[in-house]
């Protein structure tokens, strides 16, 4: 089996290379040919950020977790830096993910980070914040060659210099994707991360960072395991919410 996938995943990214010096980069969204993302695409995306928790909708500073709601979860607060329901966003995040135009992760890591204002950063303490993505499964990384929320981490931490960890945070237990869960079945999802041995996350405030936020059920799981490994805060950072 992990041969059979090991083999597979050298043929997408063979297949991938090839794409890459036989046919031109097309717009993601609307297929005009020279780039990944054209500029009248990129112009259409706006940048949204997040007034609203989360797990309830109630208004609320910057994203964060209500009062009335952090009693029963881990994260304490979530920014998204566009709205899932605009079209050239959601087409764009869809060809990077299922067809592994990973360049697509530059033009995207890009919004994020022009996102993160000082109003966000105030939310929290910068100085002792830590980067982590929201980790795929082995076999799902082998499958699509790259992590997309690893990419935008990465462009936060450069960005704001911020050292930034892919490997203490392990998702152990294989999902089937979410894309078309019913909001029920997405909260009835056992917990499948956990955290490796270590001490660097005491007193930490974690940046979390996932691609897409629906129900916030992700990221509270992974906030709960990076919690029980001693952060004192965990506040997600993601593309797109909706």
């Amino acid at each position: 089996m992990a041969a059979a996938m090991t083999i597979r995943s050298h043929a997408v990214r063979l297949l991938r290379f090839a794409q890459d010096v036989v046919f031109p980069y097309t717009c993601a969204a609307c297929g005009v040919e020279g780039e990944v993302l054209c500029a009248a695409c990129r112009s259409s995306i706006t940048l949204s950020g997040s007034g609203e928790c989360v797990f309830c909708g109630d208004a609320s500073v910057g994203g964060a977790t209500c009062d009335t709601c952090h009693g029963a979860h881990a994260l304490d607060g979530l920014t998204a830096a566009a709205a899932y329901h605009n079209a050239v966003l959601r087409a764009s995040i869809g060809r990077w993910k299922y067809h592994f135009q990973a360049l697509l992760g530059e033009v995207l890591g890009g919004y994020v980070v022009r996102s993160l204002t000082p109003a966000f950063w105030s939310l929290m303490d910068r100085t002792n914040a830590i980067v982590i993505p929201i980790p795929l499964h082995p076999y799902r990384l082998r499958y699509r060659g790259f992590n997309q929320a690893e990419q935008l981490a990465r462009a936060i931490g450069e960005a704001y210099a911020l050292p930034v960890s892919c490997d203490i945070l392990v998702r152990f237990r294989l999902h089937r994707s979410q894309a078309h869960k019913t909001h029920e079945k997405r909260l009835a999802l056992k917990n499948p991360f956990k955290v490796l041995p270590s001490d660097i996350l005491i007193g930490k405030t974690v940046v979390l960072v996932d691609d897409v936020a629906t129900t916030g059920t992700t990221l509270d799981h992974a906030a709960a395991v990076l919690k029980q490994a001693g952060s004192a805060c965990v506040w997600s950072v993601t593309l797109a919410k909706g």
